[in-house]
């Protein structure tokens, strides 16, 4: 999350500390070798930042290279994600805010294993282990405080006999940053529209999780700061979409948050009026529930935790359905209706399967309209569709599906191309609809993306 009214301060110590040993933590028996230039506990080595600066704003990054050799153990701390070290060295670093600390070795250690500890500055308390062997970086979060960063290394089996150098060598990329630019941040989400088809009834279950480590926001119905996984997702021009989004936990246990955001706000204002749950009575539990209408934007989807300690895997159900294209509707059948509306048709990325186009089934300029018949009544007369120069040599269809655009209708004929009864290439249907929501399907077989359309109808009552 950006926060461009909060100034992250990186201040670089090298001072003595007086550790106050465990005893369940540190062989007290130990001499440690006598070397000020060689990190330790009682004299952590000083993180030099390569940029001349102490004040950082949020898209500033303080970065570094430690890099030399690691010779021998000054900390027998016991780590949460490794049994022993063979050697090791320590620095020192203090932050004022909330940072992103991100961790990469530059070149892998042919004769060992590193790990980074993060403790506090007296070695005794750990807040984060980290291996550094992978090729990927290794993100921590951390807030305000005073740290000791500890390099361990674990030199491979063979490496222990005699005749091989006992020495570890490391060049490690150190950053601190206030905005965080990994996958599934709110600069780098993860993407849920790759599919082509993504606006017709899209139904995708994801499986993540919630660690110390993750991307940290505040929505406006969750508590605090807390871990999230961003989302992102675009509706096309002149669309609206039927969403239906659930975040929960096998157990229902853990307390989710989910909110949606609109990308052009560049994280000022995190959720769009309404689009914000915490528990909901629908899922039960602890879990989240949105759902509603959604038209044209961009946008980001927020999975998050309700309070900076929940921590835990997650499922994130995301369903839509196509609600509407173009500028036309929602109609409303309740009583006899004789009107005409005008509109033009939209190219879309995603094709319509036309049902009674022969010979050019998938069609991409057309438009969707809701249409709703009221509860007890029944509808029966015609609908239209014709050039808006009223020439007829716009090529037309029109076809009424069911409510989520899926179903052809088994009553009746509800799709025409050509019709002889308007003439030329205009489109003609006699209907009978009972109450219900349909979808009203227009669209030319023609590539004339600013083709001007009318649609007509004569409907009565019965």
């Amino acid at each position: 999350m950006k926060y461009s009214n909060f100034i992250l301060i990186i201040s670089l110590i090298f001072y003595l500390i007086a550790p106050s040993r465990q005893e369940d933590n540190f062989d007290n028996n130990v001499e440690f070798p006598k070397d000020e230039t060689y990190g330790s506990c009682e004299t952590p080595n000083e993180i030099a930042y390569n940029e001349k600066r102490d004040q950082l704003n949020s898209q500033d990054i303080a970065s570094t290279e430690l890099y030399g050799l690691l010779t021998h153990k000054v900390s027998h701390f016991k780590s949460t994600c490794f049994t022993h070290s063979d050697s090791n060295r320590v620095y020192q670093f203090e932050l004022h805010d909330h940072v992103y600390i991100e961790l990469k070795l530059k070149e892998k250690s042919e004769n060992a294993d590193l790990y980074a500890t993060i403790t506090d500055t007296s070695c005794q308390i750990e807040y984060q282990c980290v291996s550094l062997s992978n090729e990927e970086s290794s993100i921590v979060y951390l807030g305000s405080g005073n740290y000791n960063l500890i390099i361990n290394g674990i030199l491979h089996e063979e490496f222990h006999y005699n005749g091989y150098s006992k020495e570890i060598q490391y060049v490690l990329s150190f950053k601190a940053y206030k905005e965080a630019a990994f996958k599934g941040s709110y600069s780098n989400p993860i993407l849920l529209d790759q599919d082509i088809n993504f606006i017709f009834n899209s139904k995708k279950t994801l499986e993540n999780n919630f660690n110390q480590n993750s991307y940290y926001t505040k929505l406006d119905c969750s508590g605090k700061i807390s871990p999230s996984i961003v989302y992102s997702f675009e509706i096309p021009k002149e669309t609206e979409l039927l969403l239906d989004i659930k975040l929960y936990s096998k157990s229902n246990k853990l307390d989710t948050v989910l909110g949606i955001a609109d990308s052009s706000n560049n994280n000022n204002n995190l959720n769009i009026e309404n689009w914000c749950n915490d528990d909901s009575d629908k899922i039960g539990g602890l879990s989240s529930y949105l759902n509603g209408i959604l038209a044209h934007g961009k946008y980001r989807l927020i999975a998050s935790g309700y309070d900076n300690e929940t921590y835990g895997q997650f499922i994130l159900d995301f369903k839509s359905n196509l609600y509407k294209i173009g500028s036309i509707g929602p109609i409303v059948l309740d009583n006899s209706i004789k009107k005409k509306f005008n509109g033009s048709l939209t190219h879309n990325k995603n094709e319509f399967k036309c049902n009674c186009c022969i010979g050019k089934e998938r069609i991409r300029d057309y438009i969707v309209i809701p249409l709703t018949v009221t509860q007890g009544k029944t509808m029966s007369g015609f609908i239209k569709v014709y050039g808006a120069n009223k020439k007829n040599k716009l090529d037309t269809f029109i076809e009424i599906r069911d409510e989520y655009l899926e179903s052809y209708l088994e009553s009746g004929n509800h799709c025409n191309d050509d019709s002889s009864i308007v003439g030329g290439l205009s489109s003609f249907l006699n209907v009978l609809l009972t109450s219900g929501d349909y979808k009203l399907v227009i669209g030319s077989l023609e590539s004339k993306r600013l083709a001007n359309f009318t649609l007509e109808f004569n409907i009565l009552s019965v």
